[in-house]
């Protein structure tokens, strides 16, 4: 806008020191101005061909002709007079705006002022590494403390033998060990205690190869089973034994009472005890499986129906040198000959009404005469009535228990049916123990250290 003002002042400047040489023209320049601006105004209403705008057009071109006849100087002095006009007019616009722009600028206040100069931090504001490290720490022992009361409260099972001890207020006779037998595929501590689906099959054929007359008498598994004989000896028959009854039985499935009732039968017998074991499982027979024997009819169930006699029915030592353990090698075996195996026999319609019948209590009675010692391989106590029934016919009751596998409510309430049902529970027998759990007893050795005396080696490898 200064810039415009300024140069309207130099043009007006230089138009006052001109000399006009006549005043013909200035008429002639005014007219002209005044026709043009009539023309406008009649082209706002009337197009070019309007007599009226025409009439305009012919002055206008007269005017110039007139004007062209005037002297050069003339004109130019006529052309400058009206940019001298125009010039001023604009000047006195441009004066205007700028006072009016000078008096706004006046009259503007500032928004902001300046107090105190900041000053800079001496560290960083984010991130506070020290209270970052604090509050990680707070959080993880906090999630920590929370994961383990959740693992408490979700995890119910027992798993060490002072828990056992302390919560069922029974001794533990038995400290079985994890056995991992061939074929086995290697598995961890958490996949052991999660039962795997198998078929009936392999399930057997697992079984079969736990059995401690297939291990050297220095192995593990058969020191653990000899260690077992001796606590039934000493603390639940303090007498010599003759005639005895004990009933082996679990809270629930796959707890491993079928192979623990097998090899402390054979342990028993080859401690020089006349022993009978019987396979009351009726629903799930499992130890003709494991001895190899080729049937299991006739057994206990058809004994109890009277089909059979009980002579008949009892297997010996010629019966599981004619089955699938073979010949040779149940020769090598020393105290087969002292075992009986007395199977389940035929599939009854409802097992717990044969068992609770007269003619369990007579056969049993009469067994007593015939056998030093009679194991009785028993159902699940809370999966059907049948080891309740028979507790109150047997002189004990062992739990076993197969660590980490139920809940502890579930073992208590095994113990608690049993009681009621008034048998004598004795003890539990602790099964599928790792390598990692000590104890603090010192017939059941720490199975880490146990290595180095006695090597585990299965016959004939």
């Amino acid at each position: 806008m200064s810039a415009k003002l300024r140069i309207s002042e130099d043009k007006l400047a230089r138009f006052n020191e001109i000399e006009t040489p006549s005043g013909i023209a200035v008429p002639l320049q005014g007219r002209l101005a005044e026709l043009d601006s009539k023309r406008q105004g009649l082209l706002q209403i009337y197009t070019e061909l309007h007599p009226d705008v025409r009439s305009v057009d012919e002055q206008i071109e007269y005017t110039r002709e007139r004007l062209k006849k005037l002297p050069q100087k003339e004109l130019d002095f006529s052309r400058l007079g009206r940019e001298g006009e125009i010039n001023s007019k604009l000047y006195l616009d441009l004066k205007g705006k700028l006072e009016g722009a000078r008096i706004s600028e006046a009259e503007k206040t500032e928004d902001a002022s300046l107090v105190d100069r900041a000053i800079p931090p001496s560290s960083p504001i984010s991130p506070n590494k020290p209270l970052n490290y604090l509050f990680g720490v707070i959080v993880g022992a906090m999630l920590g403390l929370a994961g383990a009361f959740m693992t408490e409260q979700v995890d119910t099972s027992i798993g060490t033998i002072e828990d056992v001890e302390n919560f069922l207020k029974l001794p533990a006779l038995g400290i079985i060990p994890y056995l991992k037998v061939k074929g086995e595929k290697p598995r961890g501590f958490i996949q052991r205690l999660i039962p795997k689906k198998l078929k009936f099959e392999e399930k057997m054929a697992l079984v079969k190869k736990q059995l401690v007359i297939y291990y050297s008498a220095s192995s593990t598994i058969s020191e653990a089973y000899r260690m077992l004989r001796a606590k039934i000896q000493t603390e639940i028959f303090r007498e010599k034994i003759q005639g005895k009854i004990l009933l082996l039985t679990s809270s629930s499935p796959e707890e491993g009472k079928s192979i623990t009732s097998s090899n402390l039968a054979v342990v028993m017998a080859q401690g020089g005890l006349r022993t009978l074991l019987i396979d009351a499982d009726m629903r799930r027979s499992t130890i003709h499986h494991i001895f190899g024997l080729k049937k299991k009819e006739p057994g206990l169930c058809d004994i109890l129906r009277g089909t059979v006699k009980p002579e008949e029915a009892i297997r010996t030592f010629t019966d599981i040198l004619m089955g699938e353990l073979g010949f040779d090698e149940a020769l090598k075996i020393p105290g087969l000959d002292n075992l009986s195996i007395l199977t389940s026999g035929s599939v009854p319609n409802i097992p717990a009404e044969l068992i609770s019948s007269g003619e369990m209590s007579d056969l049993l009675d009469k067994l007593r005469l015939k056998f030093d010692l009679i194991l009785i391989d028993s159902p699940p106590v809370l999966a059907v009535a049948d080891a309740v029934i028979l507790a109150p016919k047997a002189d004990g009751v062992i739990l076993v228990y197969r660590v980490g596998s139920v809940a502890r409510s579930v073992l208590s309430r095994a113990k608690s049916h049993l009681i009621e049902a008034g048998g004598q529970v004795k003890g539990i027998i602790l099964n599928n123990i790792s390598s990692e759990i000590e104890t603090r007893y010192a017939y059941s050795y720490q199975y880490k250290g146990y290595g180095k005396y006695y090597t585990d080696e299965k016959k004939g490898e």
